[in-house]
């Protein structure tokens, strides 16, 4: 069995995967000295040993498509295993975090209503009439949730961190790389002071006594 790439192979086992209802991912891979694949191992993501009982979802899973690229650049399936040891429920493979994906469009959509001060939840449920039905959308409501709070505390937009970076690789002097430094040092201390003062929150409760005086307790 042949493909034209490892993209091919890696979209066709996504679907397959979806439609019988387990998450994919790429467990093993090799490069060439030119970056190209040539070697790759998907695997049920339920694959490996666990080692949290309790805390994790990982069963051994044998499932797995082993793959090498030959002479002609295509992708030959040299090992393939389809049989799982564990239960498949299709109907939850929308969310799977493997089958879920906010694609570019949706985050221009979501950067744009964002700005004209349209609520969260009224830009999802907007996403949701466009594709018809929420499992059309291939995300989750708490994914388009974790897009907008992320882009409000970088103030970035798509393609932003890109151009960033093109523009300090294209003025690599020491000015440049000291401004960089010193922004990214009084941004790490911040972090660092917000997160000790939200763990010592943490710390101390308010109680309320008998006669109903709030105060600090551990």
């Amino acid at each position: 069995m042949s493909f034209g790439g490892v993209d091919e192979l890696l979209e066709i086992y996504q679907d397959h995967a979806k439609e019988k209802g387990f998450a994919v991912v790429i467990r093993s891979s090799t490069k060439d000295e030119d970056g190209q694949l040539k070697y790759v191992w998907l695997s049920c993501d339920r694959g490996r040993n666990t080692y949290f009982e309790k805390h994790s979802k990982r069963v051994n899973c044998p499932a797995k498509v082993r793959a090498v690229r030959g002479g002609d650049n295509r992708c030959l399936v040299s090992k393939m295993v389809v049989e799982h040891n564990h239960e498949l429920i299709p109907d939850l493979s929308f969310f799977m975090r493997g089958h879920r994906e906010l694609n570019a469009r949706m985050k221009r959509q979501l950067q744009a209503n964002g700005r004209a001060g349209i609520r969260p939840s009224k830009s999802i449920r907007m996403l949701q009439i466009q594709e018809g039905w929420p499992k059309n959308l291939g995300c989750t409501s708490k994914d388009c949730r974790s897009f907008i709070d992320a882009s409000r505390r970088l103030g970035l937009e798509e393609g932003d961190a890109e151009a960033i970076r093109c523009a300090l690789i294209s003025h690599e002097d020491a000015k440049s790389f000291k401004w960089l430094f010193r922004n990214w040092l009084r941004g790490f201390v911040c972090g660092i002071s917000c997160a000790k003062f939200l763990q010592s929150s943490r710390i101390f409760k308010l109680r309320r006594d008998d006669k109903g005086v709030q105060r600090c307790g551990v």
